[in-house]
C-alpha cells in the first residue's frame, strides 16, 4: 500500500506545482462566506496544505465508519488508501473546493445514519443529519435531492418514524431559517433566488465533463454489486444492509452527475466516500493473484485518469 501513498503525494505535488485549482474561487456556494474563505487562503502552499489535511481527516472518518460497523471482515487500511487515491487523482477537487465542505458533511451524514440502525427513537441523531444536509446544500444546492435517499436509508435501517421524519425536516429547515434571517437583516434575497435557480439548473453531462476515472467508478460499482450478492450469506444482516446502502448512495450520486453534468467533480466527491469502502470490500473478498492484479489495475486506471486531466488542464 506504500505505492498508493507515494502516488497520491506525487499527484498532489504536481497539482501544487501547476497551481491546479488555485487561486481558490467560489463556483457553487450561495453564501458569501465561501468568498471570504477563498481570500484568507491566498497563499498557494497554505491552501494545498489545508486541502491535504482535510482529505486526510475525511479519509480517517470514512475508515472509522468502516471499522466501527465492521463492513470489512478484517481491519485494513484499504478504505483510507483508496479514498486518498480517488481524491488526489481528481485535479478538479484541488486544493479544496465547496465540494470538500459537502464531502465533510456527507461523511458525517453516513456516520449518523449508520448509527441510527434499528433505533427509531434516535431523533437527535436524525436531527443532526438534517442539519448536515441543510449545511451541505448551502455549498452545493443540488445535494438537497439526497433527502429522499436519507428517508429511504432510515426505512431500510428500521429507524424511520414520524418523529424521525420530522427531526430530519426540522434540522434542514433550521439551517434555512438562519439563512432567511440573514437575508431579512441584510435586505438581500439573492441567496434564496440563487438557491432555487441552482436546483433547476439541469444539464445533461457532456463529453467534456466525462473522464476515465468516472468509468472506473462505474465498473467498480458493478463489481461491488456482484460481490455483495454472492457473498451475502457470509455477512451479518447489518453489514449487508450497510454495504447495499453504500452502493445506493454511489449510484444516486452518479445519477446526479448525469442530471447536473457541470457539477461532475462535485458529485464525484460524494461518490468517493462509499466507493473507497466498496473497493476495499472487493479486494478483501477476492483471494489469490487476482486480488493483486485488480489492485494494480485500479492504481494504473486512476493514474491514467489523473494524467489525462492534467494534460487537458
Amino acid at each position: 500500500m506504500t505505492l498508493t501513498v507515494v502516488a497520491c503525494f506525487i499527484f498532489w505535488i504536481i497539482d501544487c506545482c501547476l497551481s491546479v485549482g488555485f487561486p481558490l474561487k467560489s463556483e457553487t456556494a450561495i453564501l458569501p462566506l465561501w468568498g471570504k474563505i477563498c481570500e484568507i487562503f491566498g497563499n498557494r502552499f497554505v491552501a494545498y496544505s489545508v486541502g491535504v489535511l482535510l482529505v486526510l481527516f475525511i479519509a480517517f472518518v470514512n475508515k472509522h465508519i468502516s471499522d466501527n460497523e465492521m463492513l470489512i471482515r478484517e481491519r485494513t487500511q484499504l478504505p483510507f488508501m483508496f479514498f486518498l487515491l480517488l481524491m488526489s487523482s481528481n485535479p478538479g477537487l484541488q486544493p479544496f473546493t465547496e465540494a470538500t465542505v459537502v464531502q465533510l458533511c456527507f461523511v458525517f451524514i453516513i456516520y449518523e445514519l449508520f448509527a441510527s440502525y434499528q433505533n427509531p427513537e434516535a431523533t437527535g441523531t436524525l436531527f443532526n443529519i438534517g442539519v448536515l444536509l441543510g449545511t451541505a446544500s448551502l455549498f452545493l444546492p443540488q445535494t438537497l435531492w439526497f433527502l429522499p435517499l436519507v428517508w429511504f436509508g432510515m426505512y431500510k435501517f428500521s429507524s424511520l418514524s414520524l418523529r424521525g421524519f420530522l427531526a430530519v425536516l426540522t434540522g434542514i429547515l433550521g439551517v434555512y431559517w438562519l439563512v432567511l434571517t440573514w437575508c431579512v437583516w441584510k435586505h438581500d434575497y439573492s441567496i434564496i433566488s440563487s438557491f432555487f435557480s441552482s436546483l433547476g439548473d439541469v444539464g445533461l453531462m457532456s463529453p467534456k465533463t466525462y473522464h476515465i476515472g468516472m468509468a472506473g467508478v462505474v465498473f467498480m460499482a458493478l463489481l461491488s454489486f456482484f460481490f455483495i450478492n454472492i457473498d451475502a450469506y457470509n455477512n451479518r444482516i447489518r453489514v449487508r444492509d450497510m454495504l447495499a446502502f453504500s452502493l445506493i448512495i454511489l449510484m444516486w450520486a452518479l445519477i446526479m452527475i448525469l442530471l447536473y453534468g457541470s457539477k461532475c467533480d462535485y458529485f464525484l466527491a460524494i461518490v468517493y466516500l462509499p466507493s473507497s469502502v466498496l473497493f476495499a470490500y472487493i479486494l478483501e473478498t477476492i483471494r489469490g493473484r487476482v486480488r493483486f492484479l485488480l489492485y494494480y489495475f485500479m492504481l494504473a486506471l486512476w493514474g491514467l485518469a489523473f494524467l489525462l486531466r492534467i494534460w487537458n488542464y
